[in-house]
């Protein structure tokens, strides 16, 4: 009995399948014979015609095969062309930066400006909110320094550091080049962070500033004070939230949609507490130029920046750079242009 129960589910299963697939099946095989009719009509020898009767062949094979996995096959061709989008974005951010260095490192100050006015804009209001809904609040706000960044244009390190690694992969250039494009863009987004700090220090920052026990000088004194592991794996998710958010946001035309994708990726890392050095940049300077506790040094903040800068580097470079370019390129198979090798 629980045989032929199991052999009709079956065979629903198989005239669903077959209902689904057949209008695929017509489309596909009606533009194959039009690319087909296409072709003959301007023969050149016998090699278009060959080759057109292959493709409708070859079409119609594929067809009938019940288990082609379209989802996998879709997946990878995205994932190969934008891995090639983002390479050819890395050559045109190097060359820009060639022609222009001065406009290349303005576009990284803008950056570290950018993500500079969301922190202050968490730290103003979680500074008065109540702590059982201070990181809902925090995170669900934080969207704002990727979005200015995307949509006003701006250099920051942490999208440099997935756009290079496909650069890299692909042979665009060598690895002194990524290192070179890294340090700039890390000191650049540094000098806009501080220049955004002064002007925040010399406003008073909403009174919050001069307040020893501010929530500032609070994050501030965590972040200088936490193990180098801690620090390292929370800078890894972290980037890799943001690289993710970048690479997410390619994946679509709308601009709607990309400030969701921004939004949920930004609100993921600020609301679990991970480690940005672009963004503690911001936060060092305020409190050193404020009314700081004695745990709060210069020191501090190098010691943090530097393990926060490798893991930042680990998340968008290997997590993101190097995961997203081996779908894209598998290392074993006969032939890695092959959608079915990305199985």
């Amino acid at each position: 009995m629980v045989g032929v129960e199991f052999a009709c589910l079956k065979d629903a299963a198989r005239r669903q399948r077959h209902i689904f697939l057949e209008p695929l099946r017509l489309i596909a095989h009606l533009t194959a014979m039009r690319i087909a009719t296409n072709l003959d009509a301007k023969p050149e020898g016998n090699q278009p015609q060959a080759c057109s009767q292959k493709l409708a062949l070859m079409s119609c094979t594929v067809l009938r095969a019940d288990h082609v996995d379209l989802t996998n096959v879709g997946a990878f061709s995205l994932n190969q062309d934008i891995t090639h989008e983002f390479a050819d974005i890395a050559v045109k951010k190097i060359g820009y930066a060639k022609r222009n260095p001065l406009g290349f490192f303005i576009l990284t100050m803008m950056a570290g400006a950018y993500v500079g006015v969301g922190i202050v804009l968490i730290l103003t209001l979680g500074n008065e909110a109540d702590p059982a809904s201070q990181k809902l609040i925090m995170g669900s706000l934080f969207g704002i320094t990727l979005t200015l960044i995307v949509f006003a244009g701006a250099e920051l390190f942490s999208g440099h550091i997935m756009y290079m690694t496909f650069g890299f992969f692909y042979g665009k250039f060598g690895v002194l080049t990524v290192i070179k494009d890294w340090i700039v863009c890390w000191y650049g987004n540094l000098f806009g962070a501080m220049m955004l700090s002064f002007l925040v220090v010399a406003g008073n920052g909403s009174g919050w500033v001069g307040d020893d026990a501010s929530l500032v000088h609070q994050v501030a004194e965590l972040k200088m004070n936490s193990p180098v592991v801690e620090l390292i794996a929370r800078a890894i998710i972290c980037n890799w939230l943001i690289c993710l958010a970048i690479w997410m946001s390619a994946r679509t035309k709308s601009d709607t949609t990309k400030c969701l994708l921004i939004f949920w990726c930004l609100f993921a890392f600020v609301a679990a507490g991970f480690e940005h050095g672009i963004a503690n940049m911001t936060v060092f300077t305020i409190s050193l130029l404020g009314n700081h506790p004695a745990s709060v040094t210069v020191t501090g903040g190098i010691y943090n920046l530097a393990w926060v800068s490798v893991g930042n580097i680990i998340g968008g470079a290997g997590f993101i750079g190097v995961a997203y370019y081996l779908t894209a390129n598998p290392l074993f198979g006969a032939n890695s242009g092959e959608g079915d090798d990305a199985r």
